[in-house]
C-alpha cells in the first residue's frame, strides 16, 4: 500500500512507494548519528588570548583556561563537532594543513580527541582542551565504534 505525502517543490499530494518510504524513515533516524560523526574544524590564526573565548561555541567555552595562553597571539583550531565524538589524528591532520608554517601556539579545543591527536598538539608545542578527557580513545578503537 502506498502512502500520500505532500511534494515539497510541487505542493500535491503524491503517492511515496513503500520502500522509498522505508528509506525515507531510516535517514530521517539516523540523522543524528550522522551530524554527531560531521568533523568541521575552524582555523583562526593569530588570534589574542582576551579574544579566544569570543570565539568558541559557547558550550566550549567552559574547557579552556585562558590564564594558560599567555600574552602572544595563538593560531586557535575549534572542532565544533557533536556530542561524543572525538577528534582523530586524521581529522586534526587535515586542519592542521590549513594552518601552513605558522610560529604562533597551537591550540585546539574539540569535545575528545583520541590519543594519536593529542600526541600529535603534544608534538608541536600546542595546548589542547576538551571538553571530555577520555583517555582511551585510539584512532584504531574509534573508527571501528564507528563503523559498527
Amino acid at each position: 500500500m502506498e502512502a500520500r505525502q505532500c511534494c515539497a517543490l510541487t505542493a500535491r499530494w503524491c503517492p511515496t512507494p513503500t520502500f522509498r518510504r522505508y528509506a525515507l524513515n531510516a535517514v530521517r533516524h539516523n540523522a543524528d548519528v550522522r551530524w554527531l560523526m560531521a568533523t568541521r574544524a575552524t582555523t583562526q590564526r593569530s588570534v589574542t588570548p582576551d579574544t579566544v573565548l569570543k570565539r568558541l561555541p559557547p558550550r566550549l567555552r567552559a574547557c579552556v583556561d585562558v590564564g594558560v595562553l599567555g600574552q602572544e597571539p595563538v593560531d586557535l583550531v575549534v572542532f565544533e563537532t557533536g556530542e561524543g565524538h572525538v577528534v582523530t589524528s586524521k581529522d586534526l591532520q587535515k586542519a592542521l594543513a590549513q594552518r601552513a608554517e605558522s610560529r604562533a601556539r597551537l591550540v585546539v579545543v574539540g569535545y575528545d580527541f583520541t590519543e594519536e591527536a593529542r600526541v600529535l598538539v603534544g608534538a608541536q608545542g600546542g595546548l589542547l582542551f576538551s571538553e571530555r578527557s577520555f583517555f582511551g580513545w585510539t584512532d584504531e578503537r574509534w573508527n571501528a565504534v564507528r563503523q559498527r
